[in-house]
Parts: structure tokens; C-alpha cells; sequence
């Protein structure tokens, strides 16, 4: 369990509803993230790891809920036409480790997460591809927001 202080993502956003249709929905979204070079648009960024956001739950993960691929940010002042800005608030995480192949490995943790019965906020979720998916190992952390309550 690691704390981490509320923090600023500026990016592009999708609506995601839960079925057998979210990993087309989410492999869509990365697409148009990097074919509109994205990344290189978003302003104030704190580095260039990149975040793929789950957040603005309407009634846990079993309802519609809002993906957003970007970036950490230091100021959303300047948000450009066609992304949003998200705050999410400081929070508690269950840290997760995807490696191998890609996308696979991280369905694999997300997976593993829903059938672990973690008390789970809701507040938002987020994968970080940073520089270990750079690597050959395609290294992802993936973190889910819990209750301070939560027994690992």
C-alpha cells in the first residue's frame, strides 16, 4: 500500500461502460492517443510517463465510468481544445506489477484486482507507463485507489 498526494492529469477522455466491449473501447482510445500525437500536446507536464486514468465512477466499476490517457501536470490552466482536466485526490493504492506481453499483462492484473474483493474508493484508478514499459520486460504499475481499511 503506498500513499500519494492528490495530483493534476491533463488529457484526452472517453466514456467506458463495463462489458465485453471495454477492451475494444480502451485499445480505440490508446490508438487515437498516439496517432494524434497526444503526448507531445499537453501542456505543463511534469515528465512524460504517461497515465491511463479511470475516474468519475457513477456507482463503482459496474456503471458507465470516464478513461483518460495523459499526462501528470503541474498547473491546468492551459487545457487544450479537445482534452479535460482531472484532479484526484490525495488516496491510499494498492499497488500492482503487469510485465511480459503487452496489452495482456496488465488485463491480467485488472483482472486479478476485480477478484481480490478490494475495498476499493473509486476516486481513481490509474496505470503508469513509465520507464519500465520502456523496457523489453513492458514493465506497468498499475494503481487502485482503497480504503485506508483495506487488509491486503
Amino acid at each position: 500500500v503506498i500513499g500519494m498526494p492528490a495530483m493534476m492529469v491533463i488529457g484526452i477522455e472517453r466514456p467506458l461502460m463495463p462489458g465485453k466491449q471495454l477492451r475494444i473501447d480502451v485499445h480505440e482510445h490508446w490508438d487515437r492517443f498516439h496517432k494524434e500525437k497526444i503526448l507531445e500536446k499537453i501542456p505543463n507536464k511534469i515528465s512524460n510517463e504517461i497515465l491511463g486514468l479511470y475516474c468519475d465512477y457513477e456507482n463503482g466499476n459496474q456503471s458507465p465510468y470516464q478513461f483518460v490517457i495523459g499526462c501528470k501536470v503541474s498547473s491546468i490552466m492551459n487545457i487544450p481544445k479537445g482534452m479535460v482536466a482531472k484532479i484526484i485526490p490525495e488516496s491510499r493504492y494498492a499497488m500492482f506489477h503487469a510485465q511480459g506481453e503487452f496489452p495482456k499483462s496488465v488485463q491480467d492484473v485488472w483482472d486479478a484486482v476485480w477478484k481480490k474483493g478490494l475495498k476499493r474508493t473509486f476516486t481513481g484508478d490509474f496505470e503508469l507507463y513509465g520507464k519500465k514499459f520502456n523496457n523489453p520486460d513492458k514493465g506497468v504499475e498499475v494503481y487502485v485507489a482503497i480504503d485506508e481499511y483495506n487488509k491486503l
